[in-house]
């Protein structure tokens, strides 16, 4: 199957060529606005150390289980679905897994990851942003592929509060290993900081040492 192939209301995002998005200028990404993908393709964004051990975490060949669920958490506006949709293309893109980023008015259909597992033989890695939106479709997802034994690597993010708000149902059927999104650590402060530098976006900064 081709990369960003249509498979009903899912996305699946293979190949970065093929990914549509629109342009952002980098000014305005670090002003904070966020459209899509446009700041993954283009580079925009730093790396996390948090987004490399959720990668890591689902494709840990030495975890027996074959549905698995990372749930990053952290606060509001701390990066979470930037640093979520780096982990989906890097996977994507660098890894080649099978992919799929579901849209925040998708509907993750089981026959599509029958589908895929069926053409692939391969584990498919779902990707969440704001995973209390889809709580109720995410359930009967896992009922049904997991009754299948069908392996699949959920990967979501949501903030604390709205997880624990909005999710009971989720984390009953199936509690998810948890990783936080903290503070910036020095080394990734600098990665900033030279990113801001190399688009001429470093604003007040460009007077400190």
């Amino acid at each position: 199957m081709g990369g960003n192939r249509l498979l009903g209301v899912v996305q699946r995002c293979q190949e970065h060529a093929g990914l549509p998005f629109d342009e952002v200028e980098p000014e305005k990404f670090y002003s904070g606005y966020d459209h899509g993908w446009c700041c993954v393709v283009r580079n925009y964004d730093f790396r996390r150390k948090v987004g490399d051990t959720l990668l890591y975490s689902a494709l840990d060949e030495r975890d027996p289980r074959q549905q698995k669920f990372l749930l990053l958490q952290g606060s509001a506006g701390a990066g979470k679905s930037i640093a979520l949709r780096r982990a989906a293309y890097d996977a994507a893109t660098a890894l080649d897994e099978v992919v799929v980023w579901l849209k925040e008015t998708g509907q993750p259909r089981a026959e599509v990851f029958e589908e895929l597992f069926g053409l692939t033989g391969k584990r498919v890695l779902l990707f969440v942003d704001r995973v209390s939106m889809h709580c109720d479709a995410i359930c009967n997802l896992i009922r049904r592929l997991s009754s299948k034994n069908i392996p699949f690597t959920i990967i979501a993010a949501e903030r604390e509060a709205d997880w624990a708000s909005h999710c009971g149902a989720l984390e009953e059927l199936f509690p998810p290993d948890l990783h936080f999104l903290k503070k910036l650590s020095e080394r990734e402060a600098e990665d900033l900081v030279d990113l801001l530098d190399r688009h001429n976006c470093l604003g007040l900064l460009q007077k400190k040492s």
